[in-house]
């Protein structure tokens, strides 16, 4: 049965959401790395691109109005240099505070973790996807795909047993924006476009983000990092799926990309 007040409070935590999750550990590192003087763009750029809510926030921020000059920053290397080192270090000490205030949104540190470990896996297999199949810019593809499931951070907010459906769906192999709008109206797909209108994300940001459970988007030509990310998704989840090339490569690559979230385990905890 769709729960049309739940809907309603979901579209309206979307609309109402003052800025995206944030790893304050992830943004302390950062900041004083930022405080040596021979520190490269390469290192500030890696470190950063493990967190989806920074990287959202400072790519908005790149292609506001205040700092963007000509083609849209699609990336966080080009929005670090869009942006400057000086004026990011204060734009990261900001956005360190303001994570804080999470803990006042209900978001569990649990529910971040695995929010956080799932994106970061599909970003790092949809990048490889792209170098292997040489299909459009590895890094833009890298972020695009980091941002892909930031509709779930609503329903981590507002329902408590959100990873219950989530089970749901893989036990009994039912997609889970089908569950998520018999229950509850809307999906995360839909809820996540909303968040990336209101963060006024570029337009192949909002088609990932809308699609990625579609595999097709016909209408703004994105067709083909849909696919990546979409296969990286679902890799995450099924790892013995059908044998097509792009599931063949990340099951050969499955361990270097488990090596990466690793990485972020360190990172977080360290």
């Amino acid at each position: 049965m769709v729960s049309g007040y739940m809907r309603d409070e979901l579209i309206n935590t979307a609309v109402n959401l003052k800025i995206a999750p944030l790893n304050s550990n992830i943004l302390g590192k950062a900041i004083n790395l930022l405080e040596k003087n021979d520190i490269s763009i390469t290192v500030i750029a890696e470190l950063l691109k493990n967190d989806m809510g920074v990287v959202s926030k400072l790519i908005s921020i790149a292609n506001s109005a205040f700092y963007r000059i000509g083609m849209p920053v699609n990336n966080i290397e080009r929005a670090i240099i869009t942006i400057g080192q000086t004026e990011l270090k204060s734009i990261l000490f900001c956005l360190f505070y303001l994570g804080e205030i999470t803990n006042f949104l209900k978001f569990k540190k649990k529910d971040l973790f695995y929010l956080l470990k799932h994106c970061v896996f599909v970003a790092h297999g949809a990048r490889l996807l792209s170098k292997r199949l040489l299909i459009d810019d590895p890094e833009d593809v890298f972020t695009v795909s980091l941002l892909h499931d930031i509709g779930k951070v609503v329903f981590f907010m507002n329902l408590d047993g959100y990873e219950d459906l989530i089970n749901e769906s893989l036990e009994k192999n039912i997609p889970l924006p089908l569950l998520e709008r018999e229950r509850y109206g809307i999906d995360h797909q839909e809820i996540g476009n909303i968040l990336g209108l209101k963060w006024k994300l570029p337009p192949i940001f909002l088609s990932i983000i809308e699609n990625h459970h579609n595999e097709t988007d016909n209408n703004t030509g994105y067709t083909d990092i849909l696919k990546l990310v979409s296969c990286a998704d679902r890799f995450f989840y099924y790892r013995d799926g059908d044998e097509q090339p792009e599931i063949f490569i990340l099951k050969k690559e499955a361990e270097g990309i488990e090596t990466e979230i690793e990485k972020l385990v360190y990172i977080i905890h360290n």
